[in-house]
């Protein structure tokens, strides 16, 4: 396992990393592939080899990443 979050390459001496376990990584994932990110390449053929992948990351990384406006979603209003 990488020692430093994913996305902002960080090593969690500023903000603590978490675990991402195959759930989280398919939430990745699939965000990825709405960004035209390169990253679900990696995560998805890592994920194939190794059924229980855990990856770091801090938690503000992923949830930013994540995102559903972030990645292309608008809010319809009512």
């Amino acid at each position: 396992m990488e020692s430093c979050c994913i996305f902002c390459k960080e090593n969690g001496s500023k903000k603590e990393l978490s675990v991402a376990g195959t759930d989280r990584i398919q939430t990745i994932i699939e965000s990825n592939k709405r960004r035209s990110d390169s990253l679900h390449e990696d995560l998805a053929s890592r994920l194939l080899a190794e059924e229980h992948l855990e990856v770091l990351c801090r938690r503000d990384c992923v949830s930013t990443y994540t995102l559903h406006i972030q990645v292309g979603h608008e809010e319809t209003p009512e």
